[in-house]
């Protein structure tokens, strides 16, 4: 089998950035949602703390901004972390090379009704790589086949099945 004739056809998901984008919106609008609470959170920290009488009402006040900071801090590493995964995945579509690889193993994993297929591929000796497929897409492929791989040139241990 050569190897032009060993490349299979085979569905794929959402391309990765499409994937990341949704994520990243999704992310946005709850650290917008954060911020607002955090704002609020604030706001009734210092209208506490200046109006404060008592020991209790001092503590409460504190709480509130520690509250605050926290929830801000916390999405804000989310959205971060959010922002640099789509950033990545506009950089596999725009600067990704692709090769070929090898199927080295397919796995076939059942939790009661669900199914879970994966193959593992590499393009280099030392880098292997696991991908869920569909069932259809996974009988398709054979261990030894070539499959079309895009990755990054500078990351060459972030790469994905292509079409």
């Amino acid at each position: 089998m050569n190897e032009t004739t060993s490349l299979q056809p085979y569905r794929q998901k959402a391309t990765i950035l499409r994937e990341r984008a949704v994520f990243s919106a999704f992310i946005t609008i709850l650290f917008a949602l954060a911020l607002n609470g955090a704002l609020f959170l604030f706001d009734q920290g210092i209208s506490l703390l200046r109006g404060t009488q008592t020991w209790s009402e001092t503590l409460i006040a504190i709480g509130l901004l520690l509250l605050g900071i926290c929830l801000t801090g916390i999405t804000g590493l989310l959205w971060i972390s959010a922002l640099q995964t789509m950033r990545l995945a506009w950089k596999m579509e725009k600067e990704g090379h692709i090769t070929t690889g090898k199927v080295i193993k397919k796995t076939l994993t059942e939790e009661g009704k669900n199914r879970s297929y994966r193959i593992i591929y590499s393009f280099q000796e030392d880098t292997h790589f696991e991908e869920h497929l569909s069932e259809s897409s996974c009988h398709a492929l054979n261990i030894g086949d070539s499959v079309k791989i895009r990755f990054l040139s500078g990351h060459p241990d972030i790469a994905r099945l292509e079409k």
